[in-house]
């Protein structure tokens, strides 16, 4: 069979963000190669080749951003005598099987690299001393293969890796220090082994090179403390480091194969108090790194060492063996059991601001409290009021689901005397009134978010104007749309003005009588909202016609205002004439099928306004002679001719009216005297702040 090795190397999978991936096999291939030599003094020095042209002239800083061109490698183990040279020109060769190796290494040079030359002084087994060099191009693999005696017996391999591919250039580390770290990390294992090798790292532009052995020793601690587990009949291990690195470094475990890293997952994304450093009885702040390890690791993972070829919780798995899941899942809860020491600390902060956020700022979520500690350690430490909330309405609606699914599960379960029966019966009530309440305690708060924002949108601005009527109808109902528009009911405070009003057939904010549905009307009067209702279910009438029982119109005028303006007529003419067109008009329903108007059928005008005393709507109230309300904040009166209730319902009566309605529920949450100011200051619409509290209107 022909290899097209041009072909083999397209087809191989180098993802952009690993562009380190083809060194670390370098460095690798170094490292068995001193471990088959059976030297205790190994080295490998790695050379930073970058692109030096001007560089002499820059300063310190900008020296280790130049733009990094190749590597070298150099080390002196066995080289490529005849069986790894042999090796090396076998495609997908097993020589080295038994470490792991899946023998594509040198084929990712030929992937990111267009430079690749090998210069190697090697040892034949009787002892003599040879030097092979050669060349590792496209599209014909090894090319001018040399290979003579030479003098002396020194083992020395240089592997040169030039001519950087821009698309992997451009996403290597340019720090020297950066990439030894990403070696250490990839390589840990190997650092582990007292008999490692010394890795060096030399970059032309440092004065000094970095000694990773050095390195790792200085920066990770507890190396070699380890335990072991099983799952399906695998067995695994997990080796515990700390990192010490000044440099901020996420929690995370490792996955390895071949005492390398394949992949790789950060702690924080599964345990929130995980998001920043720990702190050691010495005061000292480390990152935590978890190793697994295996021979079922060894045996599955991918030829590009990428990933792993084991099944997924949603996939078919072969029988017992343990899925890449299951395996992370037991790593996770080992790996938070070694950190419990460290972890108690952070736990208590978390909880102390995620009570503070809940009592002091959003107590609708009060009752939910027992089960968001519950999962305290969901969350991350110091997390802004937004994620926090965030995270509780996540808490909620899980725990609303797991809920509602146990209801299903118990109304199929047979009614038992059971002692398991009952106490399952129990804490299933238990969890229902738990979710009433914090529903109802949300709905409360939403309640008093509104009144405040209505509270502020009634002051005078800054401009000495007062807001837009649009602002306070918004408030109340969305402007042009009808109660059947989707969305629209879910933004409805209509309780502002009546509980009642929230009970109705059919709704029209701002829609002209002609544009309405419902109404079959030529009018093109706009009432600000329209409010129809249908009869009682025994309310029957004699010609067999159903007839609304009654009809609402609310009108609302601008704060501050008290006058008609440009207006041809005042507001409860306006209302008058609204009422008067409805009932000389054929009213339909969505399906087009008649509702009347029928004798009986009660008309109410509200109009919502500012009064103030001399102004034409104070001349108004006596033109028409309302009465004043008992509290005197308001005016009534009723219209026989119509048989209209009309009242006048001034902006401080609407405010202290709805907060005195919903006090003791206020009270009860203890919010009656809280403000949110910030959320008011920082221009929140008032859609805003009821979504911070869901509604279940």
């Amino acid at each position: 069979m022909k290899v097209d090795l041009s072909g083999r190397v397209e087809n191989l999978d180098l993802p952009k963000t690993k562009p380190l991936l083809p060194l670390l096999e370098a460095v690798s291939n170094s490292i068995h190669a001193i471990e088959d030599a059976g030297i205790l003094d190994g080295r490998i020095t790695i050379r930073i080749l970058r692109d030096i042209e001007g560089s002499l002239s820059l300063d310190e800083d900008a020296k280790g951003l130049v733009d990094i061109v190749g590597f070298e490698i150099i080390d002196n183990g066995t080289g490529f005598d005849d069986d790894n040279f042999g090796s090396f020109e076998t495609c997908d060769s097993r020589f080295k099987a038994s470490r792991g190796a899946k023998g594509i290494g040198r084929l990712l040079w030929l992937k990111a690299f267009t430079e690749i030359r090998i210069i190697s002084n090697y040892l034949t087994f009787d002892g003599k001393a040879r030097l092979r060099e050669f060349e590792f191009a496209l599209p014909q693999g090894v090319t001018e293969p040399r290979d003579r005696p030479r003098q002396g017996n020194i083992r020395q391999t240089t592997v040169h890796l030039g001519g950087f591919r821009p698309e992997y250039a451009g996403q290597c580390p340019k720090k020297a220090s950066t990439i030894a770290d990403r070696l250490i990390n990839h390589l840990v294992l190997n650092f582990l082994n007292p008999k490692a090798p010394q890795v060096e790292l030399v970059d032309g532009l440092e004065a000094e090179p970095i000694n990773l052995n050095s390195r790792f020793h200085e920066y990770f601690s507890d190396y070699g403390e380890e335990e072991s587990f099983e799952l399906g009949g695998h067995a695994f291990t997990l080796h515990h480091l700390r990192i010490l690195t000044p440099e901020p470094s996420p929690h995370r475990i490792h996955l390895c194969a071949g005492f390398r890293e394949v992949r790789d997952f950060q702690l924080r994304k599964f345990y929130g108090g995980l998001s920043s450093k720990l702190i050691d009885a010495d005061g000292h702040a480390f990152s935590y790194l978890g190793l697994i390890t295996g021979p079922l690791l060894d045996e599955r993972v991918n030829q590009n060492r990428t990933d792993f070829d084991l099944a997924r919780i949603e996939e078919l798995r072969i029988e017992e063996e343990p899925t890449l899941e299951e395996i992370r899942e037991v790593a996770i809860a080992r790996s938070i059991s070694k950190l419990e020491p460290f972890l108690k600390s952070i736990r208590e902060q978390i909880v102390r601001e995620v009570r503070n956020v809940i009592q002091e700022e959003y107590p609708e979520f009060r009752p939910l409290l027992p089960e968001v500690e519950k999962q305290i350690d969901s969350f991350s430490p110091n997390a802004s009021k937004l994620d926090i909330i965030k995270k509780v309405n996540e808490i909620q609606l899980l725990s609303e689901i797991e809920t509602r699914e146990e209801g299903e599960t118990l109304g199929k379960v047979p009614v038992s005397e059971s002692e398991e029966y009952r106490a399952r019966y129990r804490t299933y009530l238990a969890k229902v009134t738990k979710a009433a309440e914090t529903r109802l305690a949300q709905y409360v708060t939403h309640r008093k978010s509104i009144l405040d924002v209505l509270e502020e949108r009634l002051k005078l601005r800054d401009n000495d104007k007062y807001p837009l009527e649009e602002e306070v109808h918004e408030l109340i109902f969305p402007l042009k749309t009808t109660s059947d528009d989707p969305g629209a009911w879910g933004h409805q405070n209509l309780w502002l003005v009546d509980e009642r009003l929230a009970y109705h057939f059919w709704l029209a904010s701002d829609k002209p009588l002609k544009a309405q549905d419902t109404v079959d009307s030529e009018s093109g009067e706009r009432p600000d909202l329209l409010i129809m209702n249908r009869p009682g279910a025994f309310s029957s009438n004699a010609d067999g016609h159903e007839k609304l029982s009654s009809v609402i119109i609310v009108e609302l005028k601008r704060p501050g205002r008290s006058n008609k303006g440009s207006d041809k007529k005042n507001p409860i003419e306006q209302m008058l004439d609204y009422i008067s067109d409805i009932q000389t008009n054929t009213v339909k329903d969505k399906e087009g099928r008649p509702i009347h108007v029928g004798d009986n059928t009660a008309f109410y005008a509200y109009l919502v306004c500012d009064i103030i005393k001399g102004s034409d709507y104070d001349k108004m109230i006596n033109n028409h002679g309302l009465l004043p309300t008992p509290d005197g904040m308001g005016y009534f009166t009723y219209n026989p001719a119509l048989k209209a209730y009309i009242e006048i319902i001034t902006f401080d009566k609407l405010v202290r009216d709805a907060r005195q309605r919903n006090l003791v529920l206020f009270k009860n949450l203890g919010i009656e005297h809280r403000l949110r100011h910030s959320e008011i200051e920082s221009g929140h619409k008032a859609e805003d702040i009821a979504n911070l509290s869901p509604s279940n209107q």
